[in-house]
């Protein structure tokens, strides 16, 4: 039966035994052990590789643990924590986790996974099934951000239900820590729940390319304010499922197409004190959940968008629409089509049509846009003076608030 090891987990790892494994037997056949003195050394180094080599893991990394890749299969029987230590996985190397087992960054920790295209690092399930183990977890609290790097890494398996470790990598974080997570060339699969998870803002990826995500219920997980570092091309299955968990975009960005759309759960809001503004690339899809809505302005900020589809999820659920508000410092929607938006009674007491345009100080420009069964196409309210050119909608205007 599993057991999901609870997150005090410094206290429980002083529990658990370090993983280890034997390390490759010297060659019996050196040459150079007994034969001239300058000949045997050189000889007997070079066929001797491996030898006395440490291929340990310790429960708790808090110095600097290289693993080699002579190292053969490494069993992990409970909980890996590097705090405040670094964690590096030569090219090779295999580790494989028992059920409930965690591979966890914090305290400032580091884990550097270096394989390479002839020679992956992997990270599995000992047991080698979905949501045995808990993966890979970087929880950034307090004052010091951990790192991790993965470049031509498999990980698999990982993340399961009652856990905060969800998924093959989850981002657990109270701290603004951009460029903490790089991915590269790496794949994850038969994930748990989600490939990848980051719920915060404030955690940009410093790089993320050459991903392949396979097999798991959710692909990727974001908080909104971290999709701006996800380039397209993300190697995707045809049905795969990417969540944005919505949220508020407190800095600038360009949200790019993948071969999937992305589902909105929860109400995306774009506005701060850096003034933000969001891009959304030409080829973007946004499937918008019942009542979730895009609101731009409510502080300032503003949203551009080309060539774009946001509609709802689900046919003949509404969503709430795209709301400009007083603060929004650009306006701009060309090509856009706007689908499947709620009528009058939208959340939050605001109109819910496919744009609402309410007392905006800049200028919002809608130019070739279709809308189609929306309650209300374009709203114009409080005295806004949008510029409309060429669109398949119907407006309807106000001039009260």
């Amino acid at each position: 039966m599993r057991v999901t090891l609870p997150l005090a987990l410094v206290a429980i790892a002083a529990l658990v035994p370090s993983v280890a494994c034997e390390p490759p037997p010297a060659d019996d056949g050196g040459e150079g052990e007994g034969e001239g003195e300058g000949e045997g050394e050189g000889e007997g180094e070079g066929e001797g590789e491996g030898e006395g080599e440490d291929c340990t893991i310790p429960a708790i990394v808090d110095t600097e643990v290289i693993i080699p890749s002579t190292c053969p299969p490494i069993a992990s029987d409970g909980v890996e924590i590097i705090d405040g230590g670094r964690l590096e996985l030569n090219a090779g190397v295999t580790v494989r986790f028992s059920d409930g087992a965690v591979l966890q960054i914090e305290g400032g920790g580091e884990l550097d996974v270096l394989g390479s295209a002839d020679a992956v690092v992997t990270l599995e399930s000992a047991a080698g099934v979905a949501a045995s183990w808990q993966g890979i977890l970087a929880r950034f609290t307090g004052t010091d951000v951990s790192t991790v790097h993965l470049e031509h890494a498999v990980v698999r398996h990982g993340g399961f239900e009652g856990s905060e470790a969800l998924g093959c990598l989850a981002i657990i974080s109270s701290l603004t820590a951009p460029n903490a997570i790089s991915v590269v060339d790496t794949t994850f699969a038969s994930c748990g729940i989600f490939g990848v998870l980051a719920s915060s803002p404030n955690q940009d990826f410093e790089a993320f390319t050459g991903v392949t995500i396979t097999d798991s219920p959710i692909a990727m997980g974001l908080h909104a304010d971290v999709i701006g570092s996800i380039p397209s091309g993300v190697v995707l299955d045809s049905d795969a499922t990417l969540q944005n968990r919505g949220g508020t975009v407190a800095h600038s960005q360009t949200w790019q197409p993948q071969s999937v759309p992305w589902r909105v759960d929860v109400a995306i809001a774009v506005g701060g004190d850096a003034n933000p503004v969001l891009t959304l690339a030409p080829g973007l899809e946004l499937a918008m959940s019942a009542a979730t809505d895009i609101l731009v302005g409510a502080t300032p900020g503003g949203l551009i968008a080309n060539d774009v589809t946001i509609a709802e999820d689900i046919a003949s659920t509404p969503w709430g629409g795209l709301r400009f508000l007083e603060g929004t410092t650009t306006g701009t929607l060309t090509g856009v089509s706007i689908a499947g938006t709620g009528g009058p009674d939208g959340p939050g007491g605001l109109i819910g049509a496919g744009v609402l345009l309410r007392d905006t100080e800049a200028t919002v420009t809608i130019t070739d846009s279709v809308f189609s069964d929306n309650v209300v196409d374009i709203f114009v309210d409080c005295g806004s003076t949008p510029t409309l050119t060429g669109n398949t909608a119907t407006v309807t205007s106000e001039s009260g608030c």
